[in-house]
């Protein structure tokens, strides 16, 4: 997933599944450029359920928006 690609679920509700299979459901609140990372690659935050979750790029397998 490119870093275009991943800033479309910006503002949105998604469900994200993690390259180690975990399934994390909540809303998009941040989107932060890979330039703009200390790490150097890009990353979402989810307020969810469980709290707020920073997601790095290459951590995700695959999201989709939700209702």
């Amino acid at each position: 997933m490119t870093e275009l690609e991943f800033l479309k679920f910006y503002d949105k509700n998604v469900r994200v599944i993690l390259n180690d299979g975990t399934s994390i459901t909540g809303y998009v609140y941040t989107f932060t450029r890979s330039v703009d990372s200390d790490t150097g690659i890009a990353s979402i935050s989810l307020e969810s359920s469980e709290g707020y979750i920073e997601i790095m790029q290459n951590d995700v397998k695959k999201i989709t928006i939700t209702p």
